[in-house]
This record gives C-alpha cells, sequence and structure tokens, in this order.
C-alpha cells in the first residue's frame, strides 16, 4: 500500500466545505484536518482502515516528536480519508515537521508503514504569523524561537498596550527556563533617556502572596552569573531602573529566588534594581538568604565601577518605639534601628543593650574621634597601655623600664626594683580592659596594667602571700613577691594583693594595681 496525500497542511486547515463557520470568540485550538489518498494494490480503497500517525524532526531518521497519534476503523471512500490530528501546541516551536503514517485493514494483523513521510506546512494564518505577510504585529521564527519582528506594540490581555510587550491578566506574565543561559523572563531596552526600566510590572492584588515579578531559578549549577530576575540599564539619562517592580497591595515588589547563582541582580546609573510598596504594612525590597553558594547572603553589593555602595535614605529619627533609616530584626523584639547619625539597640518597644563586637576583639575609636557615652561597660578589669618591649614578655609578667634601650620595657629583675612599670595585662581569666597608646608601629606591643585587677606571676618561695600584701619585684625576673622591708619598697610597689599564695609556691596571685 502507499499514500499519496492530497493535501499537506500546518498546525490550521481551515477548509470552507467541510467546516461550519466560527463564532469570533471560540478559540482555535491546536488540532489539524489531514486528508490523503489511499491505494491497495494500485487501486483506491473502499471501506475502513486503522491508522498511527506519529511526527518527526525529519524526512528520515531523526526523532519523534510527542506520542503517536491512532485513528481506528477510518471511512475510506474511493481511495479518500479524512482524519483530524492533535500532537499539541508543544510539538510545534516553528521547526519543520513530518508526519509518518502506518495502516492496516480490518482483516490485517499488523501495520504497514507508508513512505516517504509527509512534510507538514504553513497554512495562510500561520504564514501571517511567521511574518511573511509583513503586517503590523507579525512575528519571525529563528531555529526553536518566535519574535516580534515589527516596532509596532504587542498587547495580551489588553488593545492598548503601553510598551513593546503590554501582558494583563490574573497571572501576568509567567517565564519557566531550567537549562542555560538560564533566564526565564529577558528584557533589554535601548534608550538612554525616559523613566521605563528594562522590565516594569505592576501587581494591584491585595494578597500578601503574589508578586509584581517573581523569578525562580532552579538550576544547582547555574553559576554566578546567572539569575533569577535579571535587569541591565546603562542609560546615564532619567529615573531607570535595572529592575523595576511595584505592588500596590500587600505582597512584593520583586521576588527573586534562586538554588545557584543569583535570586535578583540589577545594574543601573540610577538604580539597579528599585522596588516600592505603597501599602504601610509593605517591603520595597525583601532579601532571603540561604542557599549554600556564597555563603547564603541575603545581599550582596559588589565593588566595581558601577556599585559598590548601598544608600538608605528617607526615614525618621531613631527611637526605643519606633523610626530609623534601617532597622534590622524584628520590632516586636530585638533590634537594632539605625537613623542618619544614630545606632540604637531596642527591644519590642524600650531601649536596650547594644554590644559592640562582644565575644570577639577590641573595638578601637580612630584618633580624633570624639566618644560620648552615660554608661560605658567594659569587660575587662584593667586599665592598660601599650608598650614596645625589648624582649619576650608574657601576660601577668611584671615588666619594668629598659635602661639600656631607652622608651622601651623589659621584664623587672631584681627585688624592690624602683623601674617597675606595671604588670603586662590579660594573664588567667582576666581579659584586658581598656587599651591606650594603639598608636601607629605600637599595634602588636603587649599592653600594661598601670590600674585595676590584673593576674601576676607570684613568688612566695621565701615568704607567702597573703590577701592586702603589698606586693614588689622578686629576684626571680618577672615574679612578684610580699613586701617584707618597707624602707626599701617606696617606688617599687606594685599594688596588693587580692589572693593568697602558700609559702613555697609559686603561681598567678590578683592583685590590685597602684605603683606607688
Amino acid at each position: 500500500m502507499k499514500v499519496r496525500p492530497l493535501f499537506s497542511f500546518g498546525v490550521l486547515v481551515i477548509l470552507p466545505a467541510l467546516v461550519p463557520p466560527v463564532r469570533a470568540a471560540a478559540p482555535l485550538g491546536t488540532a489539524f484536518t489531514y486528508q490523503g489518498q489511499l491505494k491497495h494494490a494500485g487501486i483506491p480503497l473502499n471501506g475502513t482502515a486503522d491508522f498511527q500517525f506519529s511526527l518527526w524532526d525529519a524526512a528520515a531518521g531523526g526523532a519523534q516528536i510527542g506520542a503517536m497519534v491512532p485513528a481506528n476503523a477510518v471511512n475510506v471512500a474511493s481511495g479518500l480519508f479524512t482524519v483530524n490530528l492533535d500532537f499539541g501546541a508543544a510539538a510545534f516551536s516553528g521547526n519543520a515537521r513530518w508526519l509518518q503514517l502506518a495502516v492496516r485493514d480490518p482483516a490485517g494483523l499488523t501495520f504497514t508503514t507508508l513512505s516517504p513521510r509527509q512534510p507538514l506546512t504553513a497554512a495562510p494564518y500561520a504564514l501571517y504569523a511567521l511574518g511573511g505577510a509583513g503586517g503590523v504585529g507579525y512575528w519571525a521564527a529563528t531555529g526553536a524561537d518566535i519574535h516580534n519582528t515589527n516596532s509596532g506594540k504587542v498587547g495580551i490581555g489588553t488593545d492598548t498596550p503601553t510598551g513593546l510587550l503590554s501582558v494583563e491578566s490574573t497571572t501576568g506574565v509567567h517565564g519557566v527556563w531550567s537549562v542555560v543561559p538560564n533566564i526565564a523572563i529577558y528584557g533589554h531596552r535601548t534608550g538612554t533617556t525616559g523613566t521605563w526600566p528594562a522590565v516594569h510590572a505592576e501587581c494591584d492584588s491585595a494578597s500578601a502572596s503574589t508578586s509584581a515579578i517573581r523569578g525562580y531559578l532552579n538550576s544547582t549549577n547555574a553559576g554566578t552569573d546567572s539569575a533569577a530576575v535579571r535587569g541591565e540599564n546603562r542609560g546615564t539619562d532619567g529615573d531607570g531602573a535595572g529592575v523595576y517592580g511595584l505592588h500596590n497591595g500587600s505582597g512584593i515588589g520583586v521576588h527573586g529566588e534562586s538554588t545557584s547563582g543569583t535570586g535578583v541582580y540589577g545594574v543601573g546609573h540610577s538604580a539597579g534594581v528599585k522596588g516600592k510598596a505603597t501599602d504601610a504594612g509593605g517591603w520595597g525590597g525583601v532579601f532571603l538568604g540561604s542557599g549554600s553558594y556564597g555563603d547564603g547572603q541575603g545581599l550582596l553589593v559588589p565593588g566595581d565601577s558601577l556599585l559598590g555602595f548601598v544608600r538608605i535614605s528617607g526615614g525618621t529619627d531613631t527611637e526605643p518605639g519606633a523610626g530609623g533609616f534601617l532597622v534590622l530584626g524584628s520590632t516586636g523584639s530585638t533590634n537594632i534601628s539605625m537613623d542618619n547619625n544614630e545606632i540604637q539597640a531596642r527591644y519590642n518597644g524600650s531601649a536596650s543593650t547594644l554590644y559592640l563586637n562582644n565575644g570577639g576583639g577590641n573595638v578601637i575609636i580612630a584618633p580624633g574621634a570624639t566618644t560620648k557615652v552615660s554608661v560605658l561597660e567594659i569587660t575587662g578589669a584593667d586599665l592598660a597601655e601599650k608598650f614596645p618591649m625589648s624582649e619576650r614578655v608574657e601576660p601577668g609578667m611584671v615588666v619594668a623600664i629598659d635602661p639600656k634601650n631607652p622608651g622601651k620595657l623589659c621584664m623587672a629583675r631584681g627585688a624592690y626594683n624602683r623601674r617597675v612599670a606595671g604588670v603586662a595585662s590579660g594573664a588567667g581569666d582576666f581579659p584586658v580592659g581598656v587599651i591606650l597608646g594603639n598608636l601607629p608601629g605600637s599595634e602588636d606591643a603587649v599592653p600594661v596594667a598601670m590600674s585595676g585587677r590584673v593576674r601576676v606571676y607570684g613568688d612566695a618561695t621565701q615568704r607567702g602571700i597573703e590577701v592586702g600584701d603589698l606586693l614588689t619585684t622578686s629576684e626571680r625576673a618577672g615574679y612578684a613577691m610580699a613586701v617584707s622591708e618597707f624602707d626599701r619598697a617606696h617606688g617599687a610597689v606594685i599594688g596588693k594583693a587580692m589572693t593568697s599564695l602558700a609559702r613555697g609556691e609559686t603561681g598567678l596571685v590578683l592583685v590590685l594595681v597602684n605603683l606607688h
């Protein structure tokens, strides 16, 4: 058997003699009509036959597109038959397609595949949609992509489009893309003036779960250049933005979520990403970071020729109960509020304690700066100053002025040494408190306690140390001992012992430093 098609059609075939008039509001659908002539042993067939239709991307070989479509007990009169075929909209992306037929008569047991495959060509309306007519709003195909080739505007859900592409519907514009280059919605604006961004969306829904722009990138190996929502505005004039989302309800202006890469990426001379919330309880932008890539930053501002700083303006004065330009944390719990010249810790409308580098390193105030506080709480217990040393000194050792190296200190040597300068701070469980003398070149110098409480190495081999004893230098270098010869102690006293040390022992003793 062989088939000689009378006609081959594209996505839709209109047969005036066979198809009744279609109402204006009725959708066309994705089915099309196919007619052919079937002969058996060179004679047109009369009766019925079973068919199998399949769609392919090549005249021979190639890959099958979609599933096979059966047509059983088809009437064949004088060899002519007509069938309606529906492979779905996804089967036709603008590339050429071929139809393959297999047939058997009712008495047969197997299907016979007919050759050659039949090409499906475009119907007149498909030609117009692909750009052949040259009218306003026609389209052209490039590979598997379809784009508008006319400078006119395209409206979906509206007959008065305001941009090159305008969509008005309950779902707006929804783009899904899961392979490289990972761009679901792409907007490219070439103008250098005006206020329109590359992508502009507005949402009027009152639901908090809606978004004007929402992108979700679900490729785990997309790379750092991929983004769920990406916009670039290179213009130098106007109020443009790379990505602009306006939500007039209580939802989100711009929402970007990415398992790899960037949630929202924006570059612009005026604004990279601009979010605006008109509801009093809304947010102009929300940045969440929970992924493994890049430590899951919520908001990353890299420094280059276009980016490098974050500016927040338009807030109000920070008060315990409200206000601020930037608020970190929940206002109903612990939070920090900042305005243009103030940082304040708050707890549910009341003032709270502000910790600077709590549990971390030192807090250093720049030279020349003026700092005023009503209460300054320091976790350390001494007042120390950094001094350069002429030899290695450990925390807790007694130090003295080095006569051989002016301006430097060394370990104190000899009993009742009147050059004693203090105790190297930071030994035991007493951290360094206030540190003075952090001058250039002295950043790594040893802090020496001149007042307050520190741990000091005590020498009780000759005489035990009791609470309240005056301490001075001992024969053991860097160690303190109890004063027993008071006439020699003038000018050599380190301070008073606050803990004891049994006779014959050495070890750390708590001392209240008071040089005299």
